[in-house]
């Protein structure tokens, strides 16, 4: 039977890396955990190192209206893909 999905998402692949790397790695056994966060080298590696499936998203960290909209719009779209 498939595990259920579990997508975690951070505007900072750095976030992940540091803070919930290992909270990612204790769910892979209940989860088919899938990563979305903005693109960068450390996403590749943690998608590499952990095995564990990437989507690259473009998240603003600093308000802006305009790209916060673009941003929810994919996210919306790996949502219902996913």
């Amino acid at each position: 039977m498939a595990l259920p999905k579990l997508i975690y998402t951070a505007a900072v692949p750095n976030s992940i890396l540091i803070f919930r790397k290992n909270i990612i790695r204790e769910l892979t056994n209940e989860f088919e955990i899938v990563v979305v966060t903005s693109d960068g080298p450390e996403l590749k590696e943690f998608e590499a190192s952990e095995s564990i499936r990437t989507i690259p998203v473009n998240i603003e960290r600093r308000p802006s209206p305009f790209k916060d909209l673009v941003s929810l719009i994919k996210l919306y779209r790996v949502f219902r893909k996913e």
